[in-house]
């Protein structure tokens, strides 16, 4: 379900896909909360980056960088939901390796150390 500020996994129920009708919510709702949560993530992501280095700016991006992983892992599942879907399967797979090379862009800047402030 993407309505509102948060997205959350439905559990499979007799009437949900009559349930989801009168919410409004469908395969193209849910791609674009996908890609408006994953657009705020890479803004946070741009400014965590920016920020001049320090040892909260370390734990933050540490924390960015789990919560990355855990994101991969929601996209993948979403992916094998949406098999049978070709349009959302190819969009879930370019939204799966954006956030891999983000991930990594954390993971390389978190690498490159940290400055004592």
């Amino acid at each position: 379900a993407t309505r509102g500020a948060q997205m959350r996994i439905e559990n499979d129920s007799v009437g949900q896909g009559v349930r989801r009708w009168l919410c409004g919510e469908s395969r193209e709702a849910t791609a674009r909360g996908i890609k408006r949560v994953l657009s705020q993530v890479n803004a946070i992501l741009d400014l965590a980056m920016s920020q001049p280095r320090s040892a909260q700016h370390h734990d933050i991006l540490v924390r960015i960088n789990d919560e990355l992983e855990n994101t991969l892992r929601g996209l993948e599942n979403l992916r094998t939901t949406y098999e049978d879907d070709f349009t959302m399967a190819a969009m879930l797979t370019v939204h799966i390796e954006n956030t891999t090379s983000r991930r990594a862009a954390v993971q390389a800047h978190l690498a490159s150390g940290v400055s004592s402030e």
